[in-house]
């Protein structure tokens, strides 16, 4: 199993966490988005492609405490033996929320160990800007 993942501690309830992940205002400030999605929200099944790079579909929508994206890349030859994609979880905490970030399976696709490494920065920075605009409140 290859992996990247990071649990942060942020002070903030679960559905303004939700938010940031979910509303597309937010994730434009945390992540790439394509400028062809122009929804304001994900949803499940909604779908983020890059054309001839990468597809992200929304596979696991359970509000506020769960989210899947789960990753297609166009370099692939064949789809994946299991799944790879990108998971939040969010948990209620004294104080606000917890929100686990893992991204991979990448065990079922060629340079698994490169794309691991490449993501192991993202989760880190994807986490610290969730984190910031959750506390905001903006």
């Amino acid at each position: 199993m290859l992996f990247a993942q990071h649990t942060i501690e942020i002070s903030a309830p679960p559905q303004r966490v939700w938010d940031v992940l979910t509303l597309t205002r937010y994730l434009r400030e945390w992540d790439d988005v394509p400028a062809a999605y122009t929804a304001d929200r994900v949803a499940l099944g909604a779908e983020l492609t890059w054309p001839g790079h990468a597809t992200l579909t929304y596979t696991v929508f359970e509000p506020p405490a769960r989210l899947f994206a789960s990753l297609r890349v166009a370099k692939w030859a064949r789809p994946p033996a299991g799944p790879v994609g990108y998971e939040y979880v969010i948990t209620p905490v004294a104080g606000g929320s917890r929100l686990d970030l893992r991204v991979g399976d990448f065990a079922h696709v060629p340079d698994g160990a490169e794309l691991r490494e490449a993501s192991g920065e993202f989760v880190l920075t994807a986490a610290a800007a969730i984190k910031r605009l959750a506390e905001s409140g903006s």
